[in-house]
């Protein structure tokens, strides 16, 4: 599983960050008013999952290894926020994505606005260098919304840290999860309702075209590409086994 994997790679940090008071008003609040929160795929499991694994993939990183224990919180937290908001109020294939994350930004810049007397303290806690108030602010807001956009598709942007590697790999690595094939279905279900595709093409097919686009993807973490070059035969094959026995093949 890819969880348990990465976990063996990675410490309990992140799994201790998400637990953290503030994270967790946060992700309540964002998932509680989230209107894509029953969206077929881009929904609030997706995010929640996407923060996670790219937490553990920052972890399990050289980068990490080399960074002080200030610097490793800040960029965790940094992260694991972005990875929560990266597909907040998507549009379920209605708008393009560039759309879509301008959407969640301004979700992001709203909500982080009005609760950052609540939330600046766990981010304060791990600043290196003393700042004003609205100066962090302002430093998190770009920070975060500068990952997020690495996560726009089709893909415009290259991951430029390892923070943006880490989402952008977490992002894809999401249909590697042990439920793949409910949520590959869900995908399929998403772009169909969102008329990406015309009604005559199968989930067979669609199935087809998901196994070019995962042979073609890259990853930018060691750990990513470890686990695309590992686990990708095996993750097409549960899809697979997954469809026949919903009679979808």
């Amino acid at each position: 599983m890819i969880q348990e994997t990465i976990k063996r790679s990675a410490g309990d940090l992140t799994q201790r960050l998400i637990s953290n008071t503030a994270l967790g008003k946060m992700w309540y609040d964002l998932s509680e008013a989230n209107p894509g929160a029953t969206n077929p795929y881009h929904n609030n499991a997706h995010m929640f999952s996407v923060a996670s694994i790219a937490g553990m993939l920052f972890e399990a990183s050289e980068n990490f290894k080399l960074m002080s224990e200030a610097e490793r919180q800040f960029n965790l937290l940094i992260l694991i926020t972005a990875g929560m908001w990266h597909d907040y109020a998507h549009s379920a294939g209605l708008e393009d994505d560039h759309t879509n994350i301008q959407t969640a930004l301004l979700g992001f810049r709203l909500w982080i606005t009005a609760n950052w007397s609540s939330v600046s303290p766990m981010f304060r806690q791990h600043v290196l260098i003393p700042c004003s108030t609205m100066y962090l602010l302002n430093d998190v807001i770009t920070r975060v919304s500068n990952v997020i956009r690495v996560t726009e598709f089709p893909f415009v942007r290259e991951p430029k840290d390892i923070l943006q590697s880490c989402i952008r790999d977490a992002d894809l690595l999401y249909t590697f999860a042990e439920n793949t094939g409910p949520i590959v279905h869900g995908l399929y279900l998403e772009l169909k309702q969102a008329g990406k595709f015309p009604d005559s093409l199968t989930f067979s097919h669609f199935m087809d075209k998901q196994a070019e686009f995962l042979n073609s993807c890259y990853h930018y973490t060691e750990v990513g590409k470890f686990l695309h070059q590992t686990n990708s035969v095996d993750v097409l094959r549960r899809q697979m086994e997954w469809a026949h026995d919903q009679g979808f093949m």
